[in-house]
């Protein structure tokens, strides 16, 4: 299963590609939207992990693009920011299927990829409904 990285701090990145790596995914990492987005059209993924602020913006175009471009995979939106207390980031950001907060724990991060993966295989989309 393939996953990409969005994520502007070196360091988390590393940690996350690692981490995922161990449960046996195949990572790609970038560190700026325009990166993603590249990366997007070069690859179909089955797992996005987003950092909301990026030094060129936030990511939430980016995760619009991700649910079109890749309609089975599943995204993580991972944030230190209070952005969507309460849930609204299905209102105002449709692809994005749950937020993590940081710091983010390894285990927290391990049974949500977990989680995300099993997810994807069991929920059809769109896309397969037609198929």
């Amino acid at each position: 299963m393939r996953c990409l990285i969005v994520e502007d701090d070196p360091y988390l990145a590393e940690m996350l590609c690692n981490c995922l790596e161990d449960q046996g995914l195949l990572v790609q990492t970038a560190s700026r939207i325009s990166d993603g987005l590249a990366s997007l059209r070069r690859a179909k993924y089955d797992l996005i992990l987003l950092d909301y602020h990026l030094p060129d913006g936030n990511s939430i175009a980016l995760s619009d693009q991700a649910s079109i471009s890749c309609p089975n995979c599943r995204i993580i939106l991972l944030t230190g920011s209070e952005v969507f207390p309460f849930g609204e980031y299905a209102t105002f950001a449709p692809g994005i299927d749950w937020i993590l907060r940081k710091p983010v724990s390894l285990p927290d991060l391990r049974a949500m990829v977990d989680y995300a993966l099993r997810d994807a295989a069991l929920r059809p989309t769109v896309a397969h409904a037609f198929s």
